[in-house]
């Protein structure tokens, strides 16, 4: 319930810090976080402890013999005074007084086991991280190898944007706990950020060493993050197989493992996970979205409409699903049915990139059926979303030819030569297209070439 709240940014690492201190109070400081602002705050700790307004100054100022004066007053008054040890401390610390230093802190740390996160938190509850930074180094003077302060002070320098700092740091924690998992998996997430992939599979691989197979479901999702931008498929369904062996019920792995099935061209498989996903929970969307995909992929195309017609029955508003229905009809040479699915796709979908294709794939069935205005609107609209489109151009050039608007076939043409180059390295050419009499007519023409 807790980590359900947490939306920030760095909820990674804010997940770790949790399993790390166990301090709830730390979450709840975390979740509401700003961002750090340049300066040294006048936010001081005495807005949580009135009480230490005195001593707060004067630590401020330097001024550690009043420190210990004023907070020694507070001792007499109640000797159960946690931050004011604390406090007391660290002006004996600052002052070269070790060993009452220390005596201060072991007092404050048995009365309060997070007197000095405490203290941190006040900063960073305001999203003043360098004067928090400035507490855990206080912090881990008195108790260098405490892994809670050195992962928060990681966190504070990351809201500070000292990324650098923060490598360090897990260097650092990894150094003091090799056989903790917690901080390799928080060095992938930062080598992650910088994008340096293998070496951030080499980290999360060496946290699912470190745990029992039960509980290294996270480190496997986050290494099929990295593996699905690699285009690695097959380790995506080694990973997800991971996962399954441990928690056979995860739907979302299932589906997850059906997707890199179809990636590898493996259709039956995504066929056999959709089902267990469905059977799991029947009213998965993404699971009939897929199972459809991989039916089209078989040329099973009467399998995929009724696979798409079912998922409708539960959702009458998913895209995908309307999507694949309108590809199925197509692929089933009922246009008219492809072009009423994709215009119900359209009138529910929100906009990203992939809208431009929705308007193509109807243009197209329009084109099928001889509906040249209907098509010619609807490729107008996928330009207009995706300018510059091959495909679309290629469809409206086949179109304006069969039309005879040969000038704005030949404009069409034009600029498909104009992204030549940048399509060659993809085997795409433009003279790989026989189909289109106009071209045949005039490839020599310079305007073209």
């Amino acid at each position: 319930m807790i980590l359900g709240r947490l939306t920030h940014r760095l909820l990674p690492l804010l997940f770790l810090f949790l399993l790390a201190s166990d301090s709830l109070s730390k979450v709840e400081t975390l979740a509401t976080k700003k961002e750090s602002v340049p300066g040294r705050s006048r936010v001081r700790v005495s807005d949580v402890f009135p009480e230490l307004e005195q001593a707060e100054r004067a630590f401020e100022s330097k001024h550690y013999a009043d420190v210990i004066s004023i907070c020694s007053r507070l001792l007499e008054q109640d000797n159960r005074n946690a931050q004011a040890l604390y406090m007391r401390a660290c002006a004996f610390l600052e002052s070269g007084r070790k060993a009452e230093a220390f005596s201060d802190y072991v007092k404050a740390k048995q009365l309060d086991p997070f007197v000095v996160i405490k203290r941190a938190g006040v900063y960073e509850r305001k999203g003043l991280n360098a004067a928090a930074v400035d507490e855990y180094t206080r912090g881990l003077k008195f108790d260098p190898p405490n892994m809670a302060y050195l992962m928060n002070r990681l966190t504070c320098y990351e809201f500070m944007g000292h990324h650098t700092d923060a490598l360090k740091e897990i260097d650092k924690i990894i150094g003091l706990y090799p056989k903790n998992y917690l901080g390799y998996y928080v060095r992938g997430n930062l080598l992650l950020k910088d994008q340096k992939y293998e070496e951030a599979l080499a980290s999360y691989a060496r946290t699912i060493k470190l745990l029992p197979l039960k509980n290294a479901s996270f480190a496997y999702k986050a290494r099929i993050k990295i593996l699905l931008k690699l285009r690695r498929y097959k380790e995506v369904v080694d990973d997800y197989t991971k996962i399954l062996e441990s928690n056979p019920k995860d739907t979302d792995a299932y589906l997850g493992r059906a997707i890199a099935y179809g990636e590898l061209g493996q259709y039956r498989n995504q066929l056999a996970d959709c089902d267990k996903a469905l059977s799991l929970d029947k009213k998965s969307i993404s699971s009939y979205a897929n199972k459809a995909s991989a039916y089209l992929n078989l040329a099973a195309y009467k399998a995929a409409v009724d696979t798409c017609k079912t998922g409708l029955e539960i959702d009458a508003t998913s895209v995908p699903l309307y999507a694949h229905l309108a590809k199925s009809y197509g692929k089933l040479e009922r246009y008219s049915d492809a072009i009423e699915a994709l215009t119900k796709a359209i009138s529910f979908d929100k906009g990203d990139e992939n809208t431009w294709l929705l308007f193509n794939n109807r243009g197209r069935m329009n084109y099928l059926l001889k509906n040249y205005s209907e098509a010619l609107s609807d490729y107008d609209k996928a330009l207009a979303l995706s300018p510059q489109n091959v495909q679309i151009l290629i469809n409206r050039a086949v179109l304006y030819d069969d039309i005879n608007a040969h000038q704005k076939a030949l404009n069409d043409l034009n600029e498909l030569t104009k992204q030549q180059e940048a399509k060659k390295n993809a085997g795409f050419s433009v003279y790989s297209l026989p189909f289109l009499p106009i071209w045949r007519e005039t490839k020599t023409n310079e305007s073209l070439v």
